[in-house]
């Protein structure tokens, strides 16, 4: 299941599609749709919430929204962050993870909205890239294996990975018809070194990858399909 840049927090809703959804969901949608739609930002009233809870490996997970009307019944601000971190189990740099959303909505009369959005996603992971085994005579102490039998100081491999995605969404009724329109584009930036037992670590090894996309649907009225059923079976 992908959840996509920002789509573990701040939900709206679950919804579970029987399958094909490939018209509005996508190729991959064919046997059906596990979604998870954003809350979106509100013109008609403030509102705030936050949450947070730990565990043991040094787990932290905090989350935090702000809803925002800068204008009333028109012009709506919301702000997300979601924060993530927890030790390894053998180091104490295990993993971290900062997610953060910004989206505005302007919505000046019934027939046209406006969505405008952008998020962020920070994953940094660290691996140790040796075998973990009981230190020679300490049968109560483990070590990374740097040849067998023995056992040394060995530098944790870093990596991290950077998601950023800007999307818009247009609802315009224009009377015969609902014209929707999505255009997205997300950015993608990976680093990292892995060390492995008796090599010198590789150089760093950046990766980026870009993606846009596009949407367009002009569904009609309910008036309007009547019409064409009707000529249809003329």
């Amino acid at each position: 299941m992908y959840e996509g840049v920002g789509g573990g927090y701040d939900i709206n809703q679950v919804e579970i599609l029987r399958g094909p959804q490939g018209t509005l969901y996508g190729r991959s949608a064919t046997s059906g749709l596990f979604g998870h739609p954003h809350q979106r930002p509100t013109a008609k009233s403030a509102g705030r919430r936050c949450a947070g809870g730990g565990s043991n490996y040094g787990l932290q997970h905090y989350t935090a929204v702000l809803n925002l009307p800068l204008v009333d019944n028109v012009l709506g601000i919301r702000v997300a962050g979601n924060r993530y971190e927890r030790d390894g189990y053998y180091a104490e740099d295990g993993a971290t993870s900062t997610d953060a959303k910004i989206k505005v909505l302007y919505k000046p009369n019934e027939d046209i909205s406006l969505l405008l959005g952008y998020a962020l996603q920070n994953n940094d992971t660290k691996n140790g890239g040796t075998t973990v085994v009981l230190a020679p005579g300490e049968p109560n102490t483990y070590c990374f294996e740097t040849a067998p039998n023995s056992c040394a100081v060995t530098p944790v491999g870093r990596g991290s990975n950077d998601f950023r995605q800007y999307w818009a969404l247009l609802n315009w009724n224009v009377g015969f018809a609902t014209l929707t329109y999505q255009p997205a584009y997300r950015s993608w930036e990976s680093d990292g070194v892995t060390y492995s037992r008796g090599a010198p670590p590789p150089p760093p090894d950046p990766r980026t990858s870009t993606r846009l996309s596009t949407y367009l649907r002009i569904t009609l009225t309910p008036r309007n399909c009547a019409w064409l059923r009707i000529r249809a079976q003329k």
